[in-house]
Parts: structure tokens; sequence; C-alpha cells
């Protein structure tokens, strides 16, 4: 056999080999990878969500993180009891959205959504960096009341009432979508709504955290049909 026989094949097992890994890292990775300083100490870490089931319904995953070590993955922690899963399935996506030390106490939050089907208050789930691990802190829906369908005052509350459907939202909207989040206490959102007459309503703003909820700073597109 020749050199480059040799050559031929020790390159065809090294796509193969590389192909496999991708694949591996595809199905883990169909969320974004959030990447947060999580200890303060200047080294960012990285989130993100690892499938460990399927069924008819859809695809599961829980929560990992890890710091990149000359291009390769440092697990620092994973879920593996799988205390917090998080669905891809027929009735909604959960997905990692923002993280930072959104209420200002010195710890960094990680901000997800439960799955929605359908257009209505949109509840998060909250996470905390504590002891090295990621441990559920709260639960909120961010809700502000509508007049004539513009938003009456400027402060997003947390009332999961609306999210489980105990109160009526008409005249009512809510941050559906937190897109990007700036130290210290700076988020860009995506907001959801219905009028008087039940139209739904959108918009986009920058909101900043306060110890009551997201406050209003500036809109990016107004609320519109």
């Amino acid at each position: 056999m020749n050199k480059n026989y040799f050559i031929h094949l020790f390159l065809t097992f090294t796509i193969i080999a590389l192909l496999s890994s991708f694949t591996i890292f595809a199905q883990e990775d169909y969320n974004k990878n959030i990447n947060v300083d999580l200890d303060k100490d200047g080294i960012n870490e990285n989130v993100f969500l690892k499938k460990h089931r399927s069924d008819d319904n859809g695809e599961y995953y829980h929560l990992v993180v890890y710091q990149k070590v000359k291009n390769k993955r440092k697990i620092l922690w994973e879920d593996k009891n799988i205390e917090y899963e998080f669905c891809y399935a027929d009735w909604g996506i959960e997905e990692l959205q923002i993280a930072g030390d959104i209420d200002n106490d010195g710890k960094i939050e990680l901000v997800t959504n439960y799955a929605m089907s359908d257009v209505s208050p949109v509840s998060f789930r909250i996470f905390k960096w504590t002891n090295n691990k990621f441990i559920k802190s709260d639960d909120a829906c961010y809700i502000i009341k509508l007049q004539n369908g513009k938003i009456a005052g400027d402060l997003f509350t947390n009332d999961m009432a609306y999210s489980s459907g105990e109160k009526d939202f008409t005249s009512t909207a809510w941050i559906d979508e937190f897109l990007d989040f700036t130290e210290p206490d700076i988020a860009t959102v995506e907001i959801t709504g219905y009028d008087s007459e039940n139209n739904v309503l959108m918009g986009k703003a920058i909101v900043q955290s306060t110890g009551k909820g997201f406050r209003l700073v500036k809109w990016l597109e107004e609320m519109h049909d």
C-alpha cells in the first residue's frame, strides 16, 4: 500500500470524527449558548441546554455550565438529576433568554421562559447561581395595563395570576421575551398585549430592572398591531 492510501484513510476517519462531534453538539445546542461571568472572577462561563430524552411530543433538555479550555469543554456543573427540565415540544419551546446580576444582589440570575402555545402572558423561571450551581429562585410574569392601546404608567410588575389565567388580560401587556441584558440593570425586551377589543399588539423596548419589576426606559418600537 502506498503513502497516499494511508493519507486518504487518515483524512476520512478525521472527517467522520469531526462530523460525529458536530452532530452531538448540534443535538445538544439547539438553544442559545449564554456567555457570562458567573462567579465574577474575570473568566466567562457558558450556559447551555443538553438533550437527555425525547418522546412523541418533543425533546427535553437540562442545564449545563462549562468553560472553554484549549478549545475543549470543561464541565463545571450539570443538572444530572434533571431537577429543571426544558422542553422543545408541540406545545411550545422553553429557552435560555438572558443572564446577569439582574436584581443587583451580587449573584448572577438566569432567565428562561416557560412553554407557551398561544398568545397569552409569558411566565419566566429565574435561576440564581449559588454555591457553584443554578437554583430556581422565582417564577415571574411581568405585566402592565393598557389604556386606549397605550401603556398606562411605566412599570412592569410581577403578577403570576395573569399567566395562570386567574386574571383577564384584556387591555394588558407583558414582557414576552428578554433579548439582551447589559450590566448593571438594562434589558432589551419584546412586549406583547391585547387592547380593549382583544386585538394583539406588539412592541420592543429598553427596560431597567428595579426592586418591583422592570421600568420602561425607551421605546424601540411602540405598541402596534
